[in-house]
Order: structure tokens, then C-alpha cells, then sequence
């Protein structure tokens, strides 16, 4: 047993690429706000914050922009927020 459809083994491969896009990009966007001279100041203020204005304000502050792509991948500004918070 055990036999997977090429339409099912489609499907995994999409869902999983869909997840890995926003944790890529998180993992992009700490690193982006970790290299900021004011990083620790940052996130005070960013730990200060309710948990649902947290990805806004790693938005609003360009850290979720990847280099040449106008928007924030979606999910990332999220997963950024829950990550610096979290290493607190």
C-alpha cells in the first residue's frame, strides 16, 4: 500500500512551496531587521505592540521587502514578527 497519484504528489509539492515562500521570506526579513543599527530599540518597540499590529509595523518599517519585489511576500511580516518576538 501506500500509493500516491501524481495529482496528489502535485498537490503536496504545491502546498509545501506555499509555505516555504513565507518562511523563507521571514527568515530574510529577521535578518534585515537584526542588521539595523537600531535593531534593539526596534524591538522594544515591536514587543511593546499588540500581537495583531506587530506584522504592520515589520511592514511599515521595509523589513519584510525582499530585495526587487515591491510587496512583502504574503504571511512573511507575520512570521517575522512572531520570530523576533520569540527570541526575546
Amino acid at each position: 500500500g501506500g500509493c500516491t497519484t501524481s495529482g496528489s504528489a502535485n498537490a503536496m509539492a504545491d502546498k509545501a512551496a506555499e509555505g516555504a515562500r513565507p518562511a523563507l521570506a521571514a527568515e530574510i526579513c529577521t535578518a534585515q531587521f537584526n542588521g539595523n543599527p537600531d535593531a534593539a530599540t526596534q524591538l522594544a518597540a515591536l514587543n511593546k505592540l499588540d500581537t495583531w499590529k506587530r506584522s504592520d509595523f515589520i511592514s511599515h518599517g521595509g523589513w519584510a521587502n525582499l530585495p526587487g519585489i515591491k510587496e512583502p511576500v504574503s504571511g512573511s511580516a507575520d512570521l517575522c514578527a512572531q520570530r523576533l518576538v520569540a527570541k526575546l
